[in-house]
């Protein structure tokens, strides 16, 4: 197929862009297709993302933030989205800790004014 479209069309059309295009086709869901501000730089780079959470995550982000595709890459090379997990799961379980810590509500009878217990 390539070696039709080529000469009538020009050297986008060789058999490694061909290639891309029909993973992007099946990849990309039509809704982010269709949003104006991301390049193909931008697909390129959710492209390699295989986490579907982290696609979605990555997607939604780039499009509210209206992130370039170099400030897309660059959080997705930081892993943003894992170090948020992260820091979402480190800051439940101190919470917990704190909460198990004060004596949660078994243990608050001692610590709580007079007619709330």
């Amino acid at each position: 197929m390539a070696e039709a479209l080529q000469p009538q069309f020009g050297s986008g059309f060789s058999k490694r862009h061909l290639h891309w295009y029909g993973h992007f086709y099946r990849t990309i869901s039509i809704v982010f297709a269709l949003c104006t501000q991301f390049s193909w730089t931008h697909y390129k780079i959710l492209e390699g993302i295989e986490n579907e959470d982290n696609h979605e995550f990555y997607i939604a982000e780039a499009a509210k933030n209206n992130w370039s595709a170099r400030q897309l890459e660059r959080q997705v090379n930081s892993q943003l989205f894992e170090r948020l997990l992260l820091s979402n799961d480190v800051a439940r379980r101190h919470r917990r800790r704190r909460f198990r810590g004060a004596g949660g509500f078994a243990g608050c009878g001692s610590k709580c004014p007079a007619g709330y217990v």
